[in-house]
């Protein structure tokens, strides 16, 4: 089996490459809403590790 491949260059067209590299504006969303910002907790991060220690608990139990 050949490990290496000998045609590595791919031939494309001058106009698929100024279209891929094309620069493009930039928008700002000014209809988003930051009323949903909600902390994490710790009482979070806790109750998401007190479930990891119980589901690696049941892993080998079947």
């Amino acid at each position: 089996m050949k490990t290496q491949n000998k045609n590595t260059a791919v031939n494309i067209e001058k106009t698929v490459i100024e279209s891929m590299y094309q620069e493009t504006k930039e928008t700002i969303a000014t209809n988003m809403t930051t009323a949903n910002n909600k902390s994490f907790s710790s009482a979070e991060l806790w109750n998401i590790q007190r479930n990891m220690r119980t589901r690696t608990g049941r892993r080998y139990f079947i």
